[in-house]
């Protein structure tokens, strides 16, 4: 028993039954049978081209279409020039439906493409405003510790010994192993504050207490983010590290706090701090902080 259901649209037909597919457009009919592997096989691809085909024809021109069917279903001839008119004004509406429509959507893209690159240029931006203000504040009270007491002050809890500077954040560095079977590197391993006085460097955090005595001092590694000081008595080598924008002070504070140990004229780290902080400002520009 043979089953199907087909029609057709202008001059495109399409059929589809128990027995296989068929279609045409005008003149020309193709058409291939479920039953043969063979014949289906050669006849599929022209099939689904006709098809594609087809569907792409009646995405564009269904407006038209139908605005001619309304016309002759108005009483217009098949043929007259009103129901071409008629079909063509609903095919204009709707590809300029599309064209607006595709305007609007390619700019709300951009328009969120936009504000998105926008939103994380200001946050790169405020990112950068922080850190020199961070830098910039690092460097005045380094500059004013050192103009205001060059000596230091007291301390509370070592009598005969005077604190210069002190840093908050500041990280307490060791060598440690960074991958398996790799060398030893300079690695943070806590945060807490640093104080520099004429005797010392010391480090304080909530789990530990590290000093430095400039008496017993045996070799100081400068490197780009870090300070490893060798002392002796001390198998471990510590280091101190800070921030990036921070950091630059701590090698013209370690440098005051050993020169005011040593009893030398301080007139060249007084130099190097107002270098620093001159550096520093230039770098920020025309920030006002």
């Amino acid at each position: 028993m043979k089953l199907g259901i087909g029609g057709g649209l202008g001059p495109f037909r399409l059929g589809v039954s128990t027995r296989g597919i068929g279609g045409g457009i005008g003149p020309v009919s193709v058409g291939g049978s479920w039953r043969s592997r063979k014949a289906g096989g050669a006849f599929a691809p022209l099939v689904g081209v006709i098809l594609l085909l087809a569907a792409a024809y009646y995405v564009i021109a269904w407006p038209y279409l139908l605005g001619t069917w309304i016309a002759v279903e108005g009483g217009a001839t098949p043929n007259s020039g009103r129901v071409a008119v008629l079909g063509w004004v609903f095919e204009g509406v709707y590809l300029a439906g599309i064209v607006w429509l595709t305007v609007v959507v390619v700019q709300r893209r951009q328009a969120v493409v936009r504000k998105a690159a926008e939103a994380e240029q200001a946050a790169v931006v405020a990112a950068r405003r922080a850190r020199d203000k961070t830098a910039a504040e690092a460097s005045r009270a380094l500059v004013s510790a050192l103009t205001e007491r060059p000596r230091g002050k007291p301390s509370k809890s070592r009598p005969g010994e005077s604190v210069l500077f002190g840093v908050g954040n500041a990280e307490l560095i060791a060598y440690r192993v960074a991958e398996r079977n790799g060398p030893r590197v300079p690695t943070v391993i806590e945060r807490g504050k640093l104080f520099f006085s004429d005797r010392q460097v010391e480090f304080l955090s909530d789990t530990r207490t590290v000093h430095w005595r400039f008496d017993k001092l045996l070799r100081l590694q400068s490197g780009p983010e870090y300070l490893m000081i060798e002392v002796s008595g001390r198998k471990t080598i510590y280091g101190i590290g800070a921030d990036q924008e921070v950091f630059p002070v701590l090698p013209v504070a370690f440098a005051w706090a050993q020169a005011t140990n040593d009893g030398a004229s301080l007139d060249d780290v007084r130099l190097r701090a107002t270098k620093l902080h001159q550096r520093n400002m230039s770098m920020l520009g025309a920030h006002e902080f």
